[in-house]
């Protein structure tokens, strides 16, 4: 058996568009709940150490109403890292959308009644929307995280049904009503030009997928930038498209081709903020659980790169 070994010069980039490694991370590392489970001393300074070391342009991460003080406290000290290695972060709004919605509604989250009223998804928005406008004050003017660049308008809010959605609309009209009331309320606290707004974060399956194309038709005045997840599913109950399979350099690269399309006429830049392998039977997790699933990573950055 013969080993070969890669040795990849980080130094030299040889594609002018490839911007640097960007990732879902997490501010967890001083969370109570990460620190029980050993994330502490030199097990923390060692992820810091392979932020370093990757050269992290930008981080995705977590943030939530449901966050207490002491929690907002430690993810500040997160944030104090980010911005010491030059990280830049984007924010997510909350992250389930409706649930995170709804938590605005205190007592009545759990009320069908109460859910399936328009008017009451309203009033819940517009608190969230406080909340997220008084919250990136206080992180960028206030604490000084400039380095806060981009705010995820939720995470795949209606490829699946996290809470409910009122009566009389669909999701992406309860998606739409609720990003407005958003970019109103950033405006009125004088940070909406400290962020870009990116959206829709949604689940690509198909050719004729409609969530980035409704979110081009109906929300590109208030989106800055467009996103979108996508994964080879192996399930053909996820792929629509059954001869559409993303398993190697051009299946990749043709997908990356027509989601750049949907969005060029926008002429605003389209992140995959999500990508990988994953689904039901042994080709998905089985590469998903093998070392060889670095190098499928690397496939698709390079099949992104059109």
């Amino acid at each position: 058996m013969f080993n070969t070994y890669i040795k990849a010069n980080s130094n030299e980039i040889i594609t002018e568009h490839y911007v640097g490694s960007c990732a879902t991370y997490h501010g967890f590392a001083y969370q109570t709940f990460a620190e029980e489970m050993g994330l502490v001393g030199d097990v923390r300074e060692r992820e810091f150490e392979r932020v370093r070391q990757m050269k992290l342009k930008v981080a995705r991460t977590w943030y939530r109403p449901d966050f207490s003080r002491d929690m907002f406290k430690r993810f500040c000290l997160w944030l104090d890292e980010m911005k010491k290695q030059s990280v830049d972060v984007m924010l997510s709004a909350s992250w389930f959308f409706t649930k995170d919605v709804w938590f605005f509604s205190h007592e009545n989250h759990s009320d069908a009644d109460y859910t399936s009223k328009l008017e009451n998804f309203d009033k819940c928005c517009d608190k969230m929307a406080s909340w997220i406008a008084k919250s990136l004050e206080s992180f960028i003017v206030v604490r000084g995280y400039t380095n806060i660049k981009y705010l995820s308008l939720f995470t795949e809010p209606f490829s699946y049904a996290s809470g409910p959605c009122p009566d009389g609309i669909d999701y992406f009209e309860a998606y739409e009503r609720c990003c407005r009331k958003i970019h109103e309320k950033l405006i009125k606290f004088e940070v909406r030009d400290k962020v870009k707004l990116v959206g829709p974060n949604g689940i690509f399956t198909s050719h004729s997928d409609d969530q980035l194309i409704r979110a081009i038709e109906k929300m590109d005045d208030i989106i800055d930038m467009y996103s979108m997840h996508t994964y080879a599913w192996c399930d053909p109950a996820w792929q629509k498209n059954r001869g559409f399979y993303m398993t190697g350099y051009e299946g990749w690269k043709s997908h990356a081709e027509y989601i750049r399309k949907i969005a060029e006429r926008t002429g605003k830049p389209i992140w995959f903020d999500e990508y990988g392998l994953s689904g039901d039977g042994k080709l998905a997790e089985g590469v998903r659980d093998s070392v060889w699933y670095g190098n499928y990573i690397g496939l698709i950055n390079a099949a992104q790169e059109v």
